[in-house]
């Protein structure tokens, strides 16, 4: 990958503190996807079996699913072994300053709308919203202060959170760690299993083996 020479800085670790807090961040979105798990375990859609609605829902979910797992892998391509020790500014990085954040809430909305819930999807996109920003916020602040003006010039021609289109520009040759990638790839895959347990709660609905007690929209 072609980089400026200012976005380059030697090998650094984030902050103790940032650690600690990204540790804290991950324990509690684990809490909560229990917790909408087990929402979706007693739960059912308020929706007709097999009615158009539930098939635009189910469209969408897969679409969401997939885009969010491409997404996050070609962000991943960009910025495995990477991550703190350069200021990436190709790929995804040249559209939005958050990607993999970006692509993870399209996850997140896909994962709800697969259990053919609009409440669902909402719920996990907020929790990821909820647990995530605050991170976002004191990443770029931490960027900030390690690569200075390289990062200033960034955040004022890259949109934080909404992607651009328009600015992507691919750079050039793309350098990355296999060995994180490989995990990464792996990680961003799993997102797809989000459709197949929809399904398979589904069939435990129809067949009486999970409870009933909510109609969620």
């Amino acid at each position: 990958m072609i980089l400026a020479e200012e976005a380059r800085r030697p090998r650094v670790q984030l902050p103790n503190s940032l650690a600690r807090k990204t540790r804290r961040r991950l324990l509690v979105s684990k809490l909560i996807a229990a917790g909408l798990l087990g929402l979706v375990l007693v739960s059912h859609d308020i929706y007709a079996e097999n009615s158009a609605w539930e098939l635009i829902l189910e469209s969408a979910a897969f679409l969401l699913l997939l885009t969010g797992a491409m997404g996050r892998i070609w962000a991943g391509a960009y910025i495995a072994g990477k991550k703190s020790q350069v200021l990436v500014r190709e790929g995804p990085y040249s559209i939005v300053r958050n990607p993999l954040y970006f692509f993870s809430l399209l996850a997140a909305l896909g994962a709800g709308l697969a259990f053919d819930s609009l409440s669902i999807a909402l719920l996990m996109g907020g929790g990821l919203l909820l647990t995530h920003w605050q991170a976002i916020l004191e990443e770029e602040r931490w960027l900030q202060v390690t690569f200075g003006a390289a990062f200033e010039s960034y955040r004022e021609t890259v949109p934080r959170f909404v992607p651009k289109p328009k600015l992507l520009s691919p750079g050039g040759l793309i350098e990355f760690d296999p060995l994180r990638f490989s995990h990464h790839l792996l990680e961003s895959s799993l997102i797809l299993l989000a459709f197949p347990l929809a399904r398979l709660v589904e069939w435990c609905r129809q067949s009486s083996l999970l409870p009933c007690l909510l109609r969620l929209p």
